[in-house]
Order: structure tokens, then C-alpha cells, then sequence
């Protein structure tokens, strides 16, 4: 046979693997509850294995990235009720262990530096359009390197022990990753960095990134108590900004001005949403995050 004929003859033979019945004995569970025509690709596919598609944290997750639309309406739920996104609050866990403090004293100084650098003010109505901007888009592109270096080694450490990831930590770091990036998708519609910006930015990633990555192979504990509380102080700086708008400060604007159409098409919001309902669902966001890393941290030390 010529060689002409070499890459038929190889589709031919992958063709006869793929049509060969499978095994009973090796076929995975089905999830056997009948699918809808509007479930997402995702989903269906998911939705094959039974002992991941039913562990709590995946539902959660995947209900919360993709959700399904509603019946008779063709149109997904928003992710946050307005009841969730009117129970989010200002909280703080004290640190009381040696490790604690010491994320916590991290978070401070980090925290004191970020807020020389932006110019940043607790008082309504001082900060600008341009300077609140400023201040979130380089938060947010800093935001999402703690959670996607954890979720590396994670997975890094998955491989060479064969560990399943049981408790999805890997699933959720890298949610939590991807959603801190859409954040800035969001505002950056808003505001571009400058070419000083991008440099401190480019700065603070290198720093961050490195300096994450080889303390959370000495002490995953303290990294993730450090990381929640950034989120608590992310949390009151949205906080911040929402009494900003509602008080008649210099984006009081944001309560009319139309929401930008990545964060309605990513949080499922209406379609006159504003500025301020993303602010707010962003804050939700965080408020997740805080909790999460809390958790996590909490289950390092066990």
C-alpha cells in the first residue's frame, strides 16, 4: 500500500475505536434525570459523572457561572437576589492566633501602601471619577494572582500525589481567579491604565506573585488568612463607594449610568442595570471571597 494512503487508513482505524461498544463493567455512573433543551453545553457534560455533579460546592459553582433560564422567560436569574446583595456586610475576624496576626499585619502595611499609591480618602465626595477608577481597576488587576498561584500548586500537588481534589479547592481558587479577572473585563471598559499604571502594575504582579507563591508552600494557613483579609478591606472599600454614590459624591452618576454589557451578559443583570449595581454585585463577590479563604485557611491548620 502507498504511503498516499497512510492517513486514511489511520482515520479508519480511529473511526472503528470510536464506534466500538463500551465496556459495561468500565462505564461511568449516569446521571439519569432528564435534561431540559435550555441546559447549557457545560452542564450536560458535567452532568455524566454522578459523584462530581452532585458534590454541593460543584452544583454551587456551576449554577453560579452558568445558570439556567428561567421558565417561560428564555432569561437566566440574575446570580445575587436582591435580598443577598441587600444582606451583604462589613466584617472582621479577629486574629487571634501568631499566624493570624501576622496575615493580618501583612494586610494592614499592604493595605496603608495601596491606599498612598491610589490617593485614596474615607471621606464622601473627596475622591474623583478617575481616582475611584484608578484605585479598582489596579485593585482588581492585582486581585486575582493570590488565588490563581494557590490553586497551581494546588493543582501542581494533585498531580504528583494522585490526590482527587475531593473537596474541589482547586475548582474554587480557580473560580474565584477567573471571577476577580472579570472584574477588571468590567471596569476597564471605564478606564485604561496609563503607561505608569501598567509599570506599577507589572511591578506588583511580579512582587505578589512570587512572593505568594513560595509562602504558600511554607504555610498555605497564613496565605489564605492573609488573602481574606484583603477581601475585608476590598469590602469596605466598595462599601465605601456605594455611600459615595448614594451620598451625592462625584460618581452620584453611577446611579443612572448604564452598567457595561460584560457585566450584564457575566452577573445575568437586567438590562438597564447601572454602575451601582455592579459595584454592589462586585461587593458580593468579595464578601464570597473572604469567607472562602477564611474556610480555607481554618482547614490548613487541621
Amino acid at each position: 500500500m502507498s504511503s498516499s494512503s497512510a492517513p486514511l487508513r489511520h482515520s479508519l482505524c480511529c473511526r472503528r475505536l470510536l464506534l466500538r461498544p463500551a465496556n459495561p463493567s468500565r462505564r461511568l455512573p449516569l446521571h439519569t434525570t432528564t435534561t431540559s433543551t435550555t441546559t447549557t453545553t457545560l452542564q450536560r457534560v458535567v452532568s455524566l459523572q454522578r459523584p462530581i455533579s452532585t458534590h454541593p460546592k460543584f452544583v454551587e459553582a456551576t449554577i453560579r457561572t452558568r445558570p439556567l433560564p428561567v421558565a417561560g422567560t428564555g432569561r437566566a436569574p440574575a446570580v445575587y437576589s436582591r435580598d443577598e446583595l441587600r444582606a451583604v456586610a462589613e466584617s472582621h475576624r479577629p486574629a487571634i492566633t501568631g499566624r493570624d496576626r501576622i496575615a493580618y499585619g501583612l494586610a494592614v502595611v499592604m493595605r496603608a501602601v495601596f491606599d498612598f499609591l491610589t490617593r485614596y480618602s474615607w471621606r464622601i465626595g473627596k475622591m474623583t471619577e478617575r481616582q475611584w477608577l484608578t484605585r479598582i481597576v489596579y485593585l482588581e488587576t492585582v486581585a486575582a494572582v493570590p488565588a490563581f498561584a494557590a490553586a497551581m500548586i494546588r493543582h501542581m500537588r494533585s498531580l504528583r500525589s494522585l490526590d482527587t481534589d475531593k473537596d474541589l479547592h482547586i475548582h474554587q481558587l480557580l473560580e474565584e481567579a477567573e471571577n476577580e479577572r472579570m472584574h477588571l473585563m468590567t471596569f476597564s471598559t471605564l478606564r485604561q491604565p496609563g503607561p505608569i499604571m501598567s509599570e506599577m502594575v507589572l511591578i506588583t504582579q511580579g512582587v505578589l506573585f512570587n512572593t505568594f507563591f513560595f509562602s504558600y508552600l511554607l504555610s498555605p494557613s497564613v496565605c489564605h488568612r492573609f488573602v481574606a483579609y484583603l477581601e475585608e478591606s476590598a469590602i469596605k472599600t466598595y462599601t465605601h463607594c456605594l455611600a459615595d454614590i448614594d451620598g451625592g459624591g462625584k460618581i452620584a452618576h453611577w446611579a443612572t449610568a448604564p452598567a457595561p454589557d460584560v457585566a450584564i451578559a457575566y452577573w445575568n443583570l437586567r438590562s438597564d442595570a447601572t454602575l451601582r449595581d455592579v459595584v454592589e454585585v462586585v461587593r458580593a463577590d468579595e464578601t464570597g471571597h473572604r469567607d472562602r479563604n477564611h474556610d480555607l485557611s481554618d482547614d490548613a491548620k487541621k
